[in-house]
C-alpha cells in the first residue's frame, strides 16, 4: 500500500507540475487534463474536462482541422501506433498558437483512449520565420553584390578594349 501511494504521488507530481500539456480522450470526451495544457490554452482544467472532440475541433485552426482529424482517425483505427503533428490552436483569448502534439493510443479502463502531449512551439515558429526572412534578405544582398562585381568587370573589360585600340603591338 505504501509503494502504491508513493507511485501515485510521483505520478501526480510529474503530471500536475509538468510544463508539457497532457490530455486523455476516451469515448470522444476529455477525461483528463493537467495544468500544463490549461496554461498553454488559457482554459481552466474544469472547462477542458467538459470538452468532447466536437468542442475541441472548434479550437483547431480551420486550415489544420481536416489533417488533424485524419491523423487522429489513423491512430484510432490502429493504422499507426503514435504520431507527432503540428497544429495551430485557438486559445481562450482568441489568439492562435502553434503547438506540437504527440499522440498515442493507450488502453484505459478497459477501452481505448488517446494520450496527447501538447507543447507550445509559437516562439520557435516565430524564430524560424525571422531566420527565413533574414536568409532571404541575405540572398538578395548576395545577388546584388554579384551583379555589381559583374558590372565592374564589364567596365574593366571595356576599358581594356578602348586601350587596345591605341596600342600597335
Amino acid at each position: 500500500e505504501k509503494e502504491l501511494r508513493e507511485s501515485e504521488e510521483k505520478y501526480r507530481m510529474l503530471t500536475e507540475q509538468s510544463l508539457l500539456g497532457t490530455i486523455i480522450i476516451a469515448d470522444e470526451q476529455i477525461i483528463f487534463a493537467n495544468k500544463g495544457v490549461s496554461d498553454i490554452l488559457g482554459f481552466s482544467i474544469k472547462e477542458l474536462m467538459t470538452w468532447n472532440l466536437d468542442k475541441m475541433s472548434t479550437y483547431i485552426h480551420p486550415e489544420d482541422l481536416d489533417m488533424t482529424i485524419e491523423d487522429y482517425n489513423q491512430i484510432l483505427n490502429d493504422e499507426i501506433s503514435s504520431l507527432e503533428i503540428e497544429v495551430r490552436m485557438r486559445k481562450k483569448n482568441d489568439t492562435y498558437l502553434y503547438s506540437r502534439h504527440f499522440i498515442k493510443k493507450i488502453h484505459f479502463r478497459g477501452g481505448s483512449a488517446l494520450h496527447i502531449n501538447i507543447i507550445d512551439i509559437t516562439e520557435q515558429k516565430e524564430n524560424e520565420s525571422l531566420l527565413e526572412s533574414s536568409l532571404e534578405e541575405k540572398e538578395v544582398l548576395l545577388k546584388e553584390i554579384h551583379h555589381r562585381v559583374k558590372n565592374n568587370l564589364q567596365i574593366m573589360s571595356s576599358l581594356i578594349v578602348l586601350q587596345e585600340r591605341h596600342i600597335e603591338d
